[in-house]
């Protein structure tokens, strides 16, 4: 599987070298990354920048970030496991790679982030059984040493956090993420808290201060976006618009018509009752989202009508009173489909979203094709 819907970003631009930077989960289970020159309009070769572990399966995709200096960081390799970390040799150039000491534990899903010219990576970590929080990590000076580590997110014992996209604004980080309760196994409901990553302070969408750890009782009381009662919910991604106003959207296994994925919106005081985009027919088929203004919203989602993960891609356009289906894709091949797709962080027009083929029937598969697309079609 190249991608990985809640391993973020997998794409990335840089308007010094107008250049946009792709990582993705190729053949032998190894991370790659590739460049694209927005000046030549066209693309480097790939570069595989390590192996992954023998026992590595597809969870382990790889994120990247670039620092303030121009040194590419990529995460990958991980879960349930040590996360592995390589850091490119030289500012702006992919062609050779450090490997750096590995954060050891049972991470997962690694997001790292750049803020106030300061490294931030979240990562999912196991307690210890049916038990995994989410996790912060920090670096001032580019990765050469790490602090942190810190839980900001903990449901307790019995149930695991699935943190979906982050985002920025400000100095602030936002996460959404759904609770799976292991007893049920179910992923249930949507919550929402910004961290201000300079204290380490949490706080609800409403100002309310959380502290240093979201726990069980104030996700519930304080950053609970939507409640799905005993249904399901995946996959939450926060994104605002040109204004700052604040969405999120999230995949729901609605009573009435299933698996479908909602939005809302907060309005400076609550949040709006989440209303349904489009039927995306699977628990995994994925989702992203490009929020101009609030009437011009991008969404791209991978919809299947037979059950399964993967599918065809939508794109979908919304004008300030409904959505309309723009185009859709699909693989010339039969035996796989299209999943994940993955917004480049600070895209420009011309590139704006990659994803990629999925094999249903192998989801380890790692002869697959990748895709990057923009307002004048593939790239």
């Amino acid at each position: 599987m190249p991608f990985y819907d809640i391993i973020q970003p997998q794409g990335l631009y840089v308007d010094t070298t107008h250049s946009t930077y792709v990582v993705w989960q190729g053949k032998g289970i190894a991370s790659y990354i590739c460049e694209y020159s927005h000046k030549d309009k066209s693309w480097g070769s790939s570069v595989k920048i390590r192996d992954h572990p023998a026992e590595a399966d597809y969870h382990g995709g790889p994120s990247l970030v670039r620092d303030q200096d121009g040194y590419i960081h990529v995460f990958y390799g991980s879960h349930g496991s040590n996360q592995l970390y390589s850091r490119s040799k030289s500012p702006d150039d992919i062609t050779a790679w450090e490997h750096r000491a590995s954060f050891e534990g049972g991470f997962t899903y690694p997001k790292p982030v750049v803020v106030d010219g300061r490294l931030h990576l979240f990562m999912r970590r196991n307690e210890g059984g049916p038990y995994n929080v989410e996790t912060h990590y920090r670096s001032k000076d580019n990765g050469e040493n790490w602090q942190g580590g810190e839980v900001i997110i903990d449901h307790g014992e019995g149930w695991t956090v699935y943190t979906g996209g982050i985002a920025t604004r400000g100095d602030e980080i936002h996460l959404g993420w759904v609770a799976h309760d292991h007893e049920t196994g179910k992923r249930l409901n949507v919550y929402h808290a910004r961290l201000n990553p300079a204290t380490g302070n949490l706080r609800a969408a409403d100002g309310t201060d959380i502290g240093s750890r979201v726990s069980a009782d104030e996700a519930e009381a304080v950053c609970k976006v939507f409640d799905s009662g005993e249904s399901q919910c995946s996959t939450v991604r926060c994104k605002f618009d040109r204004k700052g106003a604040l969405y999120l959207f999230f995949k729901h296994n609605d009573p009435s018509e299933g698996w479908v994925l909602k939005w809302t919106k907060w309005d400076g005081s609550s949040w709006r009752t989440p209303q349904t985009i489009t039927s995306v027919g699977h628990k995994y088929n994925s989702h992203e989202e490009i929020v101009s203004t609030a009437s011009d919203i991008k969404a791209y989602v991978t919809c299947s009508d037979r059950g399964r993960r993967s599918g065809k891609l939508q794109r979908l356009e919304y004008d300030g009173s409904e959505w309309s289906l723009i185009e859709q894709f699909r693989s010339s091949d039969d035996g796989v489909g299209i999943n994940n797709p993955q917004i480049v962080r600070n895209h420009v027009n011309e590139l704006e979203v990659v994803f990629a083929e999925e094999d249903y029937e192998d989801i380890e598969n790692g002869d697959l094709r990748t895709f990057a697309y923009g307002e004048g079609g593939f790239v």
